[in-house]
């Protein structure tokens, strides 16, 4: 071994064999499923084999609200049902929140609101983070403006800090 050589330590372990890549599978999105329920849960009311949505709640183990969101699926425009259905959810993810649609879309009986609303998109609300109190007392105090003629006042800052 020259002198420039280094020795670099081999730790034997057992590593697990190489796999191909995984496919992406996409198959029909969560809303599509949901549609396609609201659509039965409807047929079974009109047909009779259930006295009412309470009752759907009750057997299934959801509650009212939750069949009632369900059943504002069926309210959508013909159009966006059909975009609905032939959604897909590629490698688990989800591009269309069932709450979003019958909270912001569904919510609007007329089709064309409806429309708007559904090529606007979901919105994302920003929040403004409040400052606590105190942090937001010391900041005004630091961005009054200081006086001309070097007049100490009790919103200047100490000596030692300019």
């Amino acid at each position: 071994m020259e002198s420039g050589d280094v020795r670099i330590p081999v730790l034997h372990r057992w590593l697990p064999p190489t796999r191909a890549p995984e496919r992406i599978t996409a198959r029909p999105a969560r809303a599509a499923h949901l549609l396609a329920f609201a659509h039965w849960i409807e047929a079974e009311l009109a047909r009779g084999a259930f006295s009412s949505a309470s009752e759907v709640a009750r057997l299934l183990g959801v509650s009212r609200e939750r069949v009632s969101r369900l059943r504002r699926l069926t309210m959508l425009a013909p159009d966006i049902q059909e975009e609905l259905l032939f959604l897909e959810m590629v490698d688990r993810r989800e591009d269309v929140c069932v709450k979003w649609l019958t909270d912001r879309v569904a919510k609007h009986i007329d089709w064309e609101e409806q429309r708007r609303v559904w090529r606007e998109g979901p919105r994302r609300r920003r929040r403004r983070r409040r400052r606590p109190p105190c942090v937001a007392e010391a900041l005004a105090v630091l961005q009054e403006p200081r006086r001309a003629n070097g007049a100490a006042s009790s919103s200047q800052m100490p000596a030692h800090v300019e």
